[in-house]
């Protein structure tokens, strides 16, 4: 596996982005760690707007800073994901499809953090959380196991930060 130039690192809350994107980051040389935890304050089209250019900068970024890892602790498909919490469900919005063409054309890396759905809710009760609860974190599952089903990305899967797989990207 050559090193990717994008790293993404999605899953729900309580799932272990975090950590593992901080461990990338660490392990990673010569790499950047952007928290890219974004979201419109409302549903209107000028806050959307807001969200998409923040989304299309980060490929300008990477083109910047060709020598660097970009490691991104969310990304464009948290908006598509959460969208249903703000009842503006952006899952087929095309944009997006559009911006995962471009995306293609990198050398990138899709992770999902999808650890056992007992785990992400053991981490909830324990830890809180203001924005989704229980209920919210069956229905985001199901949603970021059918973007990884269905995403043309370069992707993988792990479970926890210390998942085999990632020592594979640190490696190279």
């Amino acid at each position: 596996m050559n090193k990717p130039s994008l790293i993404i690192l999605e899953g729900t809350d309580k799932s272990g982005k975090s950590t593992t994107a901080i461990l990338l980051s660490k392990k990673i040389k010569n790499s950047v760690l952007i928290h890219g935890n974004i979201r419109p304050y409302d549903n209107s089209e000028k806050e959307r707007k807001k969200v998409k250019d923040y989304y299309r900068n980060i490929l300008k970024i990477l083109r910047i800073f060709k020598d660097k890892t970009i490691i991104l602790d969310r990304y464009y498909p948290s908006q598509m994901i959460y969208s249903i919490k703000r009842e503006k469900d952006e899952f087929k919005d095309i944009w997006y499809k559009n911006l995962e063409k471009d995306i293609l054309k990198t050398n990138h890396l899709f992770i999902y953090v999808r650890p056992l759905e007992e785990s992400i809710i053991k981490r909830l009760k324990r830890e809180g959380d203001e924005y989704v609860d229980e209920q919210d974190i069956k229905i985001l599952i199901k949603r970021y196991d059918n973007f990884y089903k269905n995403t043309k990305l370069n992707k993988i899967k792990i479970t926890s930060s210390d998942d085999e797989k990632l020592k594979k990207i640190w490696s190279t």
